[in-house]
């Protein structure tokens, strides 16, 4: 419980962040952010594995429609380490997690194999890649 806690600490400083901690990729000009239906489409059954740009944080990622949630492992600021699951909805064109508190909602683009989680400030949230 006490990991979730942390988890759930760390996503809620996602949107408080405005200055990237590594040199992160660039927003692909252009180009419009997935859809809904395309978003659903790119998670479903599929294991990814990120790094976040926003945040000392690392991991992997399930998404299941089915159950409205993302799940997965994470590694922070390369000394913390544990499991998650979180509520994950669509709102308004983006891709959500419940937090506890706001929900936190990030523009989704295609970004070389996988995908790009990108703040509604424009900053690059993380990079996420298939496994599976």
């Amino acid at each position: 419980m006490k990991r979730l806690i942390c988890l759930i600490a760390v996503f809620i400083l996602f949107g408080s962040i405005g200055v990237a901690l590594t040199d992160e990729p660039k927003v692909p000009e252009g180009v419009l952010p997935l859809t809904e239906a395309e978003i659903r489409k790119l998670f479903e059954g599929k294991t990814f594995e990120f790094v976040a740009y926003d945040e000392p944080l690392t991991g992997t990622t399930t998404w299941d429609r089915t159950k409205g949630t993302v799940s997965g492992t994470y590694v922070f600021d390369q000394e913390e380490t544990g499991e998650f699951e979180l509520k994950w909805f669509l709102k308004d064109g983006m891709s959500c997690i419940e937090t506890g508190e706001e929900p936190q909602c990030q523009f989704i683009y295609l970004y070389e194999e996988g995908f790009m989680e990108v703040r509604p400030d424009g900053v690059v949230h993380a990079v996420s890649k298939p496994i599976n």
